[in-house]
């Protein structure tokens, strides 16, 4: 699996409780699928289409013209989408023309089939798009089969990126939910901090991004959900024992990211107050 996908499994664990992302859950609930690439063993490069297609709510499945692949055949693929546990989904094809199809140059089609595999992911929050909260990619090499008067043919599929799901709000706001300074102890202590978002989260919860300085000293979870239906949520920040500092925290969701810059001062700065 490539190291973009990474990122968002990462947040994914680092989600506890009854509130957590469902990728493939929101997929399904979407009715926009956007077709951002693909690359094909068939006629050639990666193809950015970036063509949106109509989608049914409730299912994986959706139909695809071979064109949005980049291959150069008049049909239109009906993928048939099962959830199969950890965010992957299989897709399948399997058309059968009877009469056989008739393609340009004198050729016919008599059946269509293959398999794509992809794995399902929550779009980061440093990512909005109008077509949803999920990422769709190829967690393996796929392929489709062609059999006409050519005889069988294998078309390779190396590559695909969907987005579809359920579109989330932006992030509204993020602030410091505590009172007083922030100092620092010989044990660890936490700070309370509240995202909420432009609108009611949607589908099975919206994913928050969230980070604290590459150097550590003040610790976020990198990810957390705004429960659906849920418009914010309260986190809890682990400051480091002894860290004494500036410390640059943020907070991103639907493509909007927020800034707190603390400030944790040392230990006798409290006990003078």
């Amino acid at each position: 699996m490539s190291a973009k996908h990474l990122l968002p499994i990462f947040l994914i664990g680092a989600i506890g409780g009854p509130a957590h992302a469902d990728a493939v859950a929101d997929f399904a609930a979407g009715t926009t699928v956007l077709v951002r690439a693909a690359t094909v063993g068939f006629g050639g490069p990666r193809t950015d289409t970036n063509i949106a297609l109509r989608k049914r709510a409730g299912t994986l499945d959706f139909d695809l013209a071979a064109a949005d692949l980049g291959i150069d055949l008049p049909i239109t693929l009906h993928l048939r989408g099962a959830a199969l546990g950890g965010g992957r989904v299989r897709f399948t094809v399997d058309q059968r023309y009877s009469p056989v199809l008739a393609l340009p140059a004198g050729h016919w089609l008599a059946h269509a089939s293959g398999t794509l595999s992809a794995v399902a992911l929550p779009l980061p929050g440093t990512v909005g798009t109008a077509q949803g909260n999920v990422q769709l990619t190829l967690d393996r090499a796929s392929s489709l089969v062609a059999e006409g008067d050519w005889g069988t043919m294998t078309i390779a599929v190396t590559s695909l990126d969907l987005v579809g799901g359920v579109p989330q709000p932006p992030l509204a706001g993020f602030v410091d939910a505590g009172r007083g300074l922030v100092c620092s102890d010989r044990v660890a202590t936490a700070r309370r901090y509240t995202v909420w978002l432009g609108d009611v989260a949607q589908g099975r919860g919206a994913l928050v991004q969230a980070a604290g300085p590459r150097a550590g000293g003040v610790r976020l979870p990198p990810g957390f959900v705004v429960p659906a239906g849920a418009r914010a949520v309260t986190v809890t920040a682990r400051i480091d024992p002894g860290f004494v500092g500036p410390a640059r925290l943020t907070a991103a969701a639907g493509g909007v990211e927020r800034v707190i810059d603390l400030v944790v001062h040392p230990h006798n700065d409290c006990l003078t107050r």
